[in-house]
This record gives structure tokens, C-alpha cells and sequence, in this order.
């Protein structure tokens, strides 16, 4: 079983009261699961979280290109950091319960975070460079690499 398939399975456990055969908690519907965002630690996918005002719970990271997304999320107050698919689920299920205002906390702190208009922004960075080397803007790419390969 993966690690995807282990958080569904424990969250499934934690929150679902077996003794009255239904969710352990009133918000548990499938609606209200989207208040969080489980996720690896790559940019795109928090860049998405944090635009969308979710608390975050990381629970993977590729080591080197991703270890510094775990602190960012983290010390920033947007998620949590989490291997155990039990811990993930325990995290959760505290989350419709008694510390919603910590998820709440969370939300609006993502939303300070985010950049939505990032891609713009780089857009215009680049094509302001582009004017600014002018005529050298439109060397072809054959020209100026070395990993060209005419085909």
C-alpha cells in the first residue's frame, strides 16, 4: 500500500465513528475536505495550496530541491510536516474538531503568502529584459547554445 493509500485508509479510521456508523465529526463531509491541501513538497503544488487559502500537510519532500519548501511552509504558519500516514489523519481529524481555528490560522496565513500573479509578473521580467537586449534578443537559440541538435 502507498503512502497516498495509507494516509486515505487512516483518515477513513479517524474519522469515522464505527460505534453510531457515521463520521466522528459534523463537518466531515466531502465538501469540507477540501480545507486541506495533503501534498509532497514541491513548489507548483504549494504555490496552488497557498493560492487557494488551504492548510498544508506536507508529507514528502524530493531531497535538495524540496527540503527548503518543508521549513517555508512550516515557520510561515501555512501547514504542517508529517511521514506518518497516522499522524497526517490525527492532524486532520483535530482539524474538524477542536483546533479548526488552527486550520483557520493556517488558511489566512497561506492567503498572505500567496502570489497569484507570479506567472504574470515573470512574464514581464522577461519580456523587459528582451527589450532591453534588443537586437541581441533574437539571436536564434542554434546559435547561442550548446546543447542545440538540428534534426
Amino acid at each position: 500500500m502507498g503512502p497516498v493509500k495509507k494516509t486515505a485508509k487512516a483518515l477513513g479510521e479517524s474519522l469515522f465513528d464505527k460505534e453510531h456508523d457515521k463520521p466522528s465529526c459534523y463537518s466531515c463531509s466531502a465538501d469540507s475536505l477540501s480545507i486541506f491541501f495533503a501534498l509532497s513538497g514541491g513548489t507548483s503544488t504549494i504555490a496552488e495550496a497557498l493560492i487557494r487559502g488551504l492548510p498544508i500537510i506536507l508529507n514528502d519532500f524530493i531531497p535538495g530541491q524540496e527540503v527548503g519548501n518543508v521549513p517555508h511552509v512550516v515557520d510561515n504558519g501555512t501547514g504542517v510536516f508529517s511521514k506518518s500516514s497516522k499522524q497526517t489523519a490525527c492532524l486532520v481529524a483535530r482539524w474538524f474538531g477542536p483546533e479548526s481555528e488552527g486550520s483557520k490560522m493556517m488558511s489566512q496565513n497561506a492567503l498572505k503568502l500567496a502570489q497569484p500573479d507570479a506567472v504574470f509578473d515573470i512574464v514581464k521580467d522577461i519580456n523587459e529584459l528582451a527589450q532591453q537586449l534588443g537586437p541581441l534578443s533574437r539571436i536564434s537559440y542554434s546559435l547561442t547554445s550548446s546543447f542545440y541538435q538540428p534534426m
